[in-house]
């Protein structure tokens, strides 16, 4: 990845059961199309654990089922290519062209998706920016937004700007919520979740409300006191 892609990503690689040394297949392998990894070591998990990623991809048979918890922050996906330790050379240099392919792909997948988060985002601050603005001199209610940049968390603040905008609602302080602190706070399930004057009315599902749902919920929240 570092060959290939290293001008964008920086990439580590590790093992939950490293063996102590790479092995000579791999090294020979890489050597083929150019890689020096005679300097590389066997490195464990664990000595990540801390580290924030954006991106973790767990690439043997077994890996999916031996390394869910230590991830932390970061997109998470499995990749799966056989093991080729007990093998031949043309086994180490399969899983080599494989990962070249498959990793690279969806790497340069990610990279488009992140763009298109960043620039929802970005339209989303303009939105807060808008209704704060509106709500000045006296709000009507207080709309939380939980999740982090997910691709339902993001889904969901468009819905619910869709929704005050159709229905010309103009005295609402809306706020996005990314803390694990917070959310933790204000919810017991998975992200994201939306609260409206201090109660959560929706979280976690994967089916994400209605703009009628948000409406009815605002509705709701307007005629009775906060």
């Amino acid at each position: 990845m570092n060959h290939l892609r290293g001008e964008r990503w920086q990439a580590v690689s590790a093992g939950t059961h490293p063996t102590g040394y790479v092995h000579p297949l791999a090294i020979e392998a890489l050597k083929e199309v150019g890689i020096d990894a005679s300097g590389a070591h066997s490195k464990s998990a664990d000595e990540f654990r801390n580290v924030a990623f954006n991106v973790v991809v767990t690439v043997c048979d077994s890996a999916a089922e031996e390394c869910p918890l230590w991830l932390g922050q970061g997109k998470r996906t499995h990749i799966g290519f056989p093991d080729p330790a007990r093998g031949t050379l043309e086994d180490f240099r399969s899983v080599r062209d494989g990962m070249k392919q498959q990793v690279i792909e969806f790497l340069d997948s990610f990279e488009r998706t992140d763009t298109d988060k960043k620039c929802l985002s970005s339209l989303m601050s303009i939105f807060y920016s808008l209704f704060s603005q509106r709500a000045k001199g006296g709000k009507s209610m207080d709309i939380q937004i939980l999740g982090p940049s997910c691709a339902n968390c993001l889904k969901l603040e468009v819905l619910v700007m869709e929704t005050l905008t159709e229905h010309d609602i103009r005295d609402a302080h809306i706020e996005k919520i990314t803390t694990m602190r917070e959310m933790e706070r204000l919810m017991a399930g998975e992200p994201p979740g939306l609260v409206i004057n201090g109660q959560l009315v929706w979280s976690g599902g994967k089916e994400l409300p209605t703009p009628a749902q948000i409406a009815e919920w605002i509705r709701e929240a307007t005629a009775t006191p906060a």
